[in-house]
């Protein structure tokens, strides 16, 4: 399986959203899409956002976790478990306690 982590999500609700501050610009997001699905890519974990999010596109796992730092959209500090699985992938939170 091929999971890519990297620090910018392509994408944080839509594929086609404009280019933002968070997310990849559409031509570089489209390009890379395609390279994805021809090398079977099944998850892309990112940061960046401050927020958490789990899409699911073209059968491809897009997660941003919950962060270490400042987080945006007032959930704890932690981060995520993704775990694959006879063909299951189970994305849980691990919350780390403020002190």
């Amino acid at each position: 399986k091929v999971v890519i982590v990297a620090h910018v999500p392509l994408f944080v609700e839509e594929p086609d959203e404009p280019a933002e501050y968070f997310n990849i610009e559409p031509e570089r997001r489209a390009g890379l899409l395609r390279l994805f699905a021809e090398k079977q890519v099944v998850a892309y974990l990112a940061g960046h956002t401050h927020t958490a999010f789990t899409l699911v596109y073209d059968g491809i796992l897009f997660s941003s976790g919950e962060n270490t730092s400042v987080a945006f959209d007032g959930l704890p500090a932690g981060f995520r478990s993704v775990e694959f699985s006879d063909g299951l992938v189970k994305v849980k939170t691990i919350t780390v306690p403020e002190k």
